[in-house]
């Protein structure tokens, strides 16, 4: 399997290659919802609050704005941004072949290329955007549900809730497709916790 990673791996890095010729790195990055996060990351560094520049809490997901204020610590550099966000991207499809290796060896590889050399997922972990790290926190959790890896499971899928608020429920649909199938009691105390 490690000729297989090292190819998935290779393709990666080749897709982000190619995208930094053509993404540049020296235009703003603060558009959008990212001049939100950065303001709540610089206030997280200044203060060590999750507060807007007027004072006010900052209603979205905390993880994310903590995340940006991590890196901006390092240095505030868009190109910083996408490495950053790509070597964590990563994890998506080296964890999606791991999973599917099971089931269909080629299947597999075939599905984490298409992931590893997606120009638009390489573009997007050039912005300052929640969706990355989000991505990461979903995809693993659910393989971690369906390896019946309970707790990280909970623990994946409770950071996607804390990065995106819109997912403070997914945890609660995941419990209840486990009850309808058979997945004993401990199993399930475990995931929520």
């Amino acid at each position: 399997h490690l000729k297989h990673i090292s190819l998935l791996i290779f393709s990666w890095l080749v897709a982000r290659i190619l995208v930094s010729f053509i993404f540049d790195f020296s235009e703003s990055y603060t558009g959008g919802d990212s001049v939100y996060y950065f303001e709540v990351a610089r206030n997280i560094l200044a203060t060590g609050m999750h507060i807007t520049d007027d004072g006010a809490l900052f209603v979205r997901a905390p993880l994310y704005s903590f995340f940006v204020a991590s890196v901006l610590f390092i240095k505030d550099s868009q190109l910083l941004f996408f490495v950053i966000q790509s070597l964590l991207f990563l994890i998506v499809p080296v964890s999606i072949y791991l999973y599917l290796i099971k089931f269909n060896i080629k299947a597999a590889f075939l599905c984490a290329f298409l992931i590893c050399i997606c120009p638009f997922d390489a573009l997007y972990n050039g912005r300052v955007l929640v969706e990355t790290l989000v991505t990461v926190f979903l995809c693993t959790g659910s393989i971690m549900f369906l390896s019946k890896r309970w707790l990280l499971s909970g623990i994946l899928l409770g950071a996607a809730a804390l990065t995106r608020d819109i997912y403070l429920l997914l945890p609660f649909l995941f419990l209840f497709i486990a009850l309808f199938t058979k997945i004993n009691k401990k199993s399930l105390l475990i995931f929520l916790t």
